[in-house]
């Protein structure tokens, strides 16, 4: 199965010759989980059990170098790695404020 990039007009594809990683859904964390949701333009309130049918991932090109574990891999995100929207000049955040 070809992962494709779930962020709003990204598009990108695995590909072999193109060096990406594709992260799933934090599953583990129901507030980090939120905040991808509304980045990915989705509704919130969507079921745990829809979310894995879709098996929806986001590129590594919508994380900083800080959002990792280590690295040199830029293959584990923290545990509160929230993806961003890169645009030519600046990084846009998106935060939640209850």
């Amino acid at each position: 199965m070809v992962r494709v990039c779930a962020f709003p007009n990204c598009g990108n594809r695995m590909r072999r010759y193109k060096c990406l990683h594709f992260h799933r859904l934090p599953f583990h964390d129901h507030e980090i989980l939120q905040l991808w949701l509304v980045v990915l333009q989705l509704d919130v309130q969507t079921p745990i059990q829809v979310l894995c049918e879709k098996d929806l991932c986001i590129c590594s090109e919508h994380f900083e170098e800080d959002d990792y574990r280590d690295t040199t891999q830029r293959g584990r995100l923290k545990r509160n790695a929230v993806p961003r929207m890169k645009t030519a000049a600046t990084t846009v955040e998106v935060m939640l404020y209850s």
